[in-house]
């Protein structure tokens, strides 16, 4: 039976914040086969999830707002569905997701002025959720510490950077013609039932102007993974 939880939104208020996370240390990753690294990550990638998370959005590092969100997640079969609510509880917005398709089920009035926000912020989602493995054709490269697969998306160009001990996801990002469009960094990993979570994630997309910072408050691994 799938428990509700996790992910999502925040902005508004003056100043901003530096990453709230601590690095993982550096390990030597040079002698270490890069696809087992991946593949010893994989293993411990989760299938179906919830979450419960609280976020802080940074719109141009110049506005913030706090909020909490919980996202009930399928990464197998690419579906999601997430509810993101104010500190006092009121609903922001609720979305689903299917594939690469977004649907904003509610969006409240003071955001409906200010274009897809919701929208672009699932496939944020996805973004930081899904496809945390390279493809088996992915170019590898190491160097003395950290194991770099890259691959073609879309238009452009994906990269996922392992490194500290035993080799996690620590970067995604997505360029297209040499420009960032979006980065993920991936912060103090929690092993629960098994699968492994970020227990905090820093979002930087480019192209809309906003940083999300997501701290992992509560998960629930499917039993069924």
């Amino acid at each position: 039976m799938k428990r509700v939880a996790a992910v999502i939104l925040l902005l508004a208020a003056c100043g901003c914040s530096g990453v709230p996370f601590k690095e993982a240390p550096r390990v030597p990753l040079a002698k270490t086969d890069p696809s087992m690294v991946c593949d010893a990550f994989r293993e411990k990638t989760p299938g179906k999830f919830s979450l419960l998370a609280s976020i802080m959005f940074e719109f141009n590092l110049l506005r913030r707002m706090a909020a909490l969100g919980t996202i009930e997640a399928d990464a197998g079969a690419r579906k999601f569905t997430a509810a993101v609510f104010n500190p006092v509880g009121v609903k922001l917005f609720e979305l689903a997701s299917a594939g690469d398709v977004v649907e904003t089920r509610y969006v409240i009035g003071a955001l409906a002025g200010k274009g897809d926000l919701a929208g672009a912020v699932g496939g944020d989602i996805a973004r930081v959720y899904f496809d945390l493995v390279p493809s088996p054709g992915a170019k590898v490269k190491t160097t003395k510490y950290r194991a770099i697969f890259e691959e073609k998306s879309g238009s452009g160009r994906l990269r996922r950077i392992f490194s500290g001990s035993p080799g996690l996801l620590s970067v995604k990002e997505y360029r297209e013609r040499g420009d960032l469009v979006w980065r993920i960094r991936y912060y103090q990993y929690r092993e629960v039932g098994g699968k492994l979570f970020p227990g905090g994630v820093v979002l930087d997309n480019f192209k809309y102007g906003y940083r999300l910072v997501v701290k992992l408050k509560e998960v629930y691994p499917d039993a069924g993974n």
